[in-house]
């Protein structure tokens, strides 16, 4: 005897999954919203923020999910920066998509981003081509993150490099493109020996994060929480 079933068909074929993408390692708070079975970004923001204010992107995040009718439990694919840059950033990125992860019973996919692949991407880090993203040190001296392309996807060197007043213009000319987020108007070098040859973003590119390109280092939550912070945090005190 076959039985009925009642399902609301219109409700299971019109269902949605989605994608997001966050980083709050920087001066920006920053994320996007992709529909996965349409391939299109739906929403992005990035906010310039001041160090203590990561806290904004809680509200700024759900009320756009609530604009946009977005159950947080249809995300299933989840991006996040994972440095370097501010250690509580990370934390707060890594602390929320865990809780996520941990009260849902849903398959999440988590994928940890270094912070610096999105940035490059922007530039369009051309094949064996080699891109500098440079964080400021102290007035006097920067970190630069050597990023490279082979074979379509972003690769970079296991250590930044120590730029100062003795060493910038050698260093400088192994770059195709010197590209950076933050405000160096105050930096000497960036005033003499980076002069117009660094990119500044006005914003983090955020959709980026989602380029197959940016993609090459998966991270399970632990990572997220505990082992690349840490590591972020001993390069920068160095």
């Amino acid at each position: 005897m076959l039985t009925e079933l009642r399902i609301n068909w219109e409700e299971f074929m019109t269902k949605k999954e989605y994608a997001a993408a966050i980083d709050m390692t920087g001066p920006f708070s920053s994320w996007c919203i992709a529909d996965l079975y349409e391939k299109v970004i739906i929403e992005e923001k990035s906010i310039k923020i001041s160090r203590k204010s990561n806290s904004l992107f809680f509200n700024s995040f759900k009320n756009t999910l609530n604009e946009l009718k977005i159950n947080i439990q249809e995300i299933k694919n989840w991006y996040v920066g994972v440095g370097p840059g501010s250690y509580t950033g990370i934390r707060v990125g890594a602390s929320f998509v865990s809780g996520i992860l941990y009260s849902s019973q849903e398959n999440i996919k988590i994928t940890g981003v270094p912070s610096f692949f999105p940035i490059a991407a922007e530039v369009s880090t051309e094949n064996n081509g080699k891109t500098g993203v440079v964080f400021q040190v102290t007035p006097k001296s920067l970190l630069i993150y050597s990023v490279y392309k082979r074979g379509g996807v972003l690769n970079s060197l296991d250590k930044p490099l120590l730029v100062n007043e003795e060493n910038a213009e050698v260093l400088l000319e192994e770059y195709s493109k010197v590209v950076t987020l933050q405000d160096l108007k105050n930096n000497l070098l960036a005033k003499g020996a980076l002069k117009d040859k660094i990119i500044c973003l006005n914003s983090f590119p955020v959709r980026r994060m989602f380029d197959k390109e940016c993609c090459t280092n998966s991270n399970n939550i632990e990572d997220l929480i505990y082992i690349r912070p840490a590591v972020t945090a001993a390069v920068n005190a160095g």
